[in-house]
């Protein structure tokens, strides 16, 4: 391999500026501890572990060209969220997410608390319905409205209702949520339940259009995502583990663009996110 050797002139040049203490070198030598601290810590807790799936290079939609469907993710969801079914996380993923929404706008934490204290029954009954059709509407103007996540707890005579409204790449329709608002308050005042948890997922946490305002918690898929990995991480001998990692890297890759490829950006506020690492 070739070296390049530089001149003497250059050698000579570079004494010469090192010699010279500009304003401007002064400035950076003053800030440069603190710079070099600021980039450590940031360093350090955006460590990421080894086994984490964003290292995953195999994911699961991508390679059917489903990376965007809104419908097979509403369903992976549904199946994840059931504590129902045979993945063998319980009722641990969805109790996960619901704690992750602490602290974001239109969310009651009397509200969250009220659904956790009925998930932790030991006999509750958790429905999750995916793509729910529901019947709105005069007979002459019926509609037929269909929730993407439409999720149920009972326990004894006491009742919860979550509502997730999926958006990936399609636009809401007009008065969308607000029927869905209507659906879901029906449903609550027969059950006598309080007010329902509406959830709004999306790529980037948009805030709807087309709902009553202050009424959706806008939920960003990079927060879902990490709610799936700690329920991951937490349960490694659970049946749907794997599967689990791959639903994660689809999320991570063909939704958020999230890949740590030598070369390829990373967008760090949906990376800390992802971690669950406040912004700096």
């Amino acid at each position: 391999m070739a070296t390049s050797i530089p001149s003497r002139a250059l050698l000579k040049d570079l004494q010469q500026l090192l010699r010279t203490r500009s304003v401007e070198l002064r400035l950076i030598q003053q800030q440069w501890t603190r710079v070099q601290r600021k980039l450590t810590e940031e360093q350090n807790k955006l460590r990421i572990p080894g086994g984490d799936p964003i290292y995953e290079r195999a994911e699961l939609l991508g390679p059917l060209g489903a990376d965007t469907d809104e419908v097979l993710h509403t369903r992976a969801l549904a199946y994840l969220l059931d504590p129902s079914r045979p993945h063998g996380f319980g009722s641990a993923l969805l109790k996960r997410f619901l704690l992750g929404l602490r602290g974001l706008p239109n969310v009651r934490w009397s509200q969250l608390e009220g659904i956790i204290r009925l998930i932790r029954q030991t006999k509750v009954d958790v429905r999750v319905i995916p793509e729910r059709r529901h019947l709105s509407g005069l007979p002459r103007r019926r509609r037929y409205p269909r929730t993407d996540l439409w999720i149920e707890i009972h326990f004894g005579d006491a009742a919860r209702l979550i509502v997730i409204e999926n958006k990936i790449v399609a636009r809401e329709s007009d008065q969308q949520l607000r029927d869905y608002e209507r659906i879901a308050h029906a449903w609550c005042n027969k059950h006598a339940c309080g007010e329902p948890l509406l959830v709004f997922l999306t790529p980037g946490g948009v805030v709807p259009q087309s709902g009553t305002r202050n009424t959706w918690v806008s939920v960003t898929y990079a927060r879902m995502a990490g709610s799936l990995r700690k329920t991951c991480l937490s349960h490694p001998n659970a049946a749907g583990f794997l599967w689990g990692r791959l639903y994660i890297a689809s999320i991570l890759q063909g939704i958020l663009g999230l890949r740590l490829d030598r070369g390829h950006a990373v967008d760090l506020t949906r990376l800390r996110e992802y971690l669950g690492v406040a912004n700096s």
